[in-house]
């Protein structure tokens, strides 16, 4: 019994080890971003970043409240930043086109396969948020910041997205 457990667990070890290695760490150029609004067109994170900071996040659609998004709508907005909202849905647009529908005013996305939350967070976990999902982008295209949303202070995202020019 030992003897199948210990390779499992060093497989186990060595898979979480390499998918974390795979998420975007501040310091470091941002992944493209080149994915379908969910409410039409095409949106490329090189457009975007040339108008200012871009705060990305990837968050679990259902649990994403009204408040929680307007206070990182709204540290965007006092920064001059552009939110941009890739929920973790997977193949079904489903629930990221309900998010699009209760906030109009964001830029949602769909990942369909993943490979953009994959590339930014290490995971891709349909329905679960990564444990990194919240990241800022520069104008330079440079990963300055990254955490967990919600849990941090909005004065705290406005310090960080007001250097990230």
């Amino acid at each position: 019994m030992t003897r199948c457990i210990q390779p499992l667990a060093l497989l186990l070890a060595l898979f979480l080890t390499t998918a974390t290695a795979w998420a975007a760490r501040p310091g470091e150029p941002a992944p493209e971003i080149n994915l379908p609004r969910i409410n039409g067109g095409q949106v490329s994170l090189a457009a975007i970043r040339a108008g200012g900071p871009v705060l990305v996040w990837f968050p679990e659609a259902s649990s994403v409240s009204g408040q929680t998004g307007s206070i990182l709508a709204g540290a965007a907005a006092r920064n001059g930043a552009t939110l941009l909202v890739i929920p973790v849905v997977g193949a079904n647009p489903g629930p990221a086109q309900a998010l699009a529908d209760r906030f109009p005013n964001w830029l949602v996305l769909h990942d369909a396969d993943g490979s953009v939350t994959l590339n930014y967070t290490g995971e891709f976990i349909p329905g679960i948020s990564p444990r990194q999902n919240l990241f800022i982008v520069s104008t330079r295209g440079l990963i300055t910041w990254s955490r967990f949303w919600p849990g941090v202070p909005e004065q705290t995202l406005d310090n960080e997205l007001s250097t990230a020019r």
